[in-house]
C-alpha cells in the first residue's frame, strides 16, 4: 500500500521532473539563438555591438532560469540524484556530441563563452527522454 508521504513524494517528483526537462529544454534552444547570432555576426549580417547585447541578455536569462532551478529543487526535494536526473533515477536528456563538427569554429569571436552554450557547446544536439510515470499519484493532478 502506498503511503501518502509516498503520495506526496511521487507528486513533487512529477513537479520537479518537469521543471529538469524545461530547462534542458530551453537552454538547448538558447544555446542556438546564442550560435545563431553569432554566426550571423561572423557573416556581417548583425553587429558586433547588437550581437554582444542580445548575448549578454542571453545569458543573463540562463544565469536567472539555472538559478531558478536550482531555488525550486532545494525548496521541493532533497535531490540526490541532481539536476540531471528524474525523481525515479533516469537521465533527463542525453546531450550528443557530433563528431563530424569541428571544435574550430570559425565565428567563436563573435560568442559569449558564459550561458546556455556553457551547458551545450558547438555540435552538440540535445535529446530529451519522457517524464516518467509515477502510477500512485492521484489521477486529478495530472
Amino acid at each position: 500500500m502506498t503511503t501518502p508521504d509516498q503520495i506526496q513524494q511521487q507528486k513533487i517528483n512529477r513537479i520537479t521532473d518537469e521543471v529538469k526537462r524545461t530547462f534542458f529544454n530551453v537552454s538547448s534552444e538558447l544555446a542556438q539563438l546564442q550560435w545563431g547570432l553569432a554566426t550571423q555576426t561572423g557573416r556581417g549580417k548583425l553587429d558586433a555591438d547588437t550581437n554582444y547585447q542580445l548575448q549578454a541578455g542571453i545569458v543573463d536569462a540562463f544565469q536567472e532560469m539555472s538559478s531558478g532551478l536550482s531555488r525550486i529543487l532545494y525548496r521541493l526535494c532533497d535531490d540526490e540524484g541532481g539536476e540531471e536526473t528524474y525523481g525515479d533515477g533516469t537521465e533527463v536528456g542525453t546531450k550528443v556530441r557530433h563528431d563530424d563538427w569541428s571544435t574550430d569554429w570559425p565565428h567563436s569571436e563573435f560568442l559569449s563563452d558564459d550561458g546556455a552554450v556553457a551547458e551545450f557547446p558547438y555540435g552538440t544536439t540535445w535529446q530529451p527522454n519522457p517524464l516518467p510515470s509515477y502510477d500512485t499519484a492521484d489521477e486529478e493532478d495530472r
